[in-house]
């Protein structure tokens, strides 16, 4: 079976018949989704993590299709700071992370049901740099690296989360980037860098000499300079 998100559902397309069985809002049920506008999808094993707009994060067991909800409480610190979940990622430990907006970041560490909250605060520069995470990756370093929409991209070592202090890049503090608004971003082994889809450009950051730069596209290879998406394919092509 293979999950599909389309505007306002998601669809489970069953190949062995070609049927479809769709996935959507149920209203008065504690196992059904609990937001029909889906952001995004992640798959880990028999289970499937969904990021929804106004809902929070649904986790479906696959074999049964039964849905668990994880939704901010505020009545409860360890819940997910904010319900617009933009995208999610699991790090190599099995953690996983939930980008939010205007929420900040969100681990959700292996084994437990529980988040813990990374927010931006004015009066400490090592936080993150804004609380509307939009794309999230990591290097081969095993580094975290955060996109927001709004102040740059924030990097911290995985070994380092229980006492996190964030390496900010924005336009403001650093040469090499024009844009805070970062769309996408994407770890490429074979150069040894990350590239960074903005909505004025492409940028990469090389590892090996710490640098960041600006990519020249000319206008006939690419119509708009607006990047919310990145990746690099089997063949190493960008």
């Amino acid at each position: 079976m293979k999950l599909l998100l389309l505007p306002c559902r998601a669809l489970i397309y069953n190949a062995s018949d070609d049927s479809f069985i769709r996935l959507s809002q149920s209203k008065g049920s504690a196992n059904g989704l609990n937001c029909n506008f889906i952001n995004f999808l992640l798959t880990d094993g028999n289970t499937i993590w969904i990021g929804t707009e106004i809902g929070g994060l649904n986790k479906m067991t696959k074999q049964n299709l039964i849905l668990q909800s994880y939704i901010h409480d505020k009545n409860d610190p360890g819940s997910l700071s904010d319900n617009p979940v933009n995208s999610i990622f699991e790090d190599i430990y099995g953690n996983l992370w939930v980008e939010n907006v205007e929420g900040g970041l969100n681990l959700k560490p292996k084994g437990s049901d529980t988040f813990i909250h990374f927010r931006h605060s004015v009066n400490d520069p090592h936080t993150l740099s804004h609380n509307s995470v939009s794309a999230i990756i990591e290097d081969n370093r095993h580094n975290l690296w955060v996109g927001t929409w709004g102040m740059g991209v924030n990097v911290i070592p995985l070994t380092a989360i229980n006492d996190p202090v964030f390496t900010r890049y924005t336009v403001e503090q650093s040469i090499g980037l024009n844009s805070n608004f970062i769309g996408s971003m994407c770890f490429d082994p074979v150069n040894n860098g990350v590239w960074i889809g903005t909505n004025q450009g492409l940028h990469f950051f090389d590892l090996t000499r710490g640098e960041l730069k600006q990519v020249p596209l000319s206008i006939d290879k690419l119509h708009n300079t607006t990047i919310v998406g990145l990746c690099i394919d089997p063949k190493s092509h960008l």
